[in-house]
């Protein structure tokens, strides 16, 4: 995330950040300080996870979420 800022205050660029399997190791407190400060960055910000019940309803709320099965993705609403 510190790069993120660097390349926006040093090029004026945007940045997409990958966070892969969010709800792994992290518990809840810790999930949702990470998904904040992902947020913050302004960067588009691509979250995967096999436990998304694991995930509050706000972080829920604020992004799009989709389903990926067998090379079909499916946006949930």
């Amino acid at each position: 995330m510190a790069q993120i800022k660097q390349l926006r205050e040093e090029k004026d660029r945007d940045a997409l950040l990958l966070i892969d399997d969010l709800a792994a190791e992290l518990d809840e407190n810790h999930r949702t300080k990470l998904f904040k400060a992902a947020v913050e960055t302004g960067a588009q910000v691509f979250i995967t996870t096999t436990h998304l019940h694991l995930l509050k309803a706000g972080i829920k709320d604020a992004c799009k979420v989709f389903h990926v099965e067998h090379g079909q993705v499916t946006e949930m609403v």
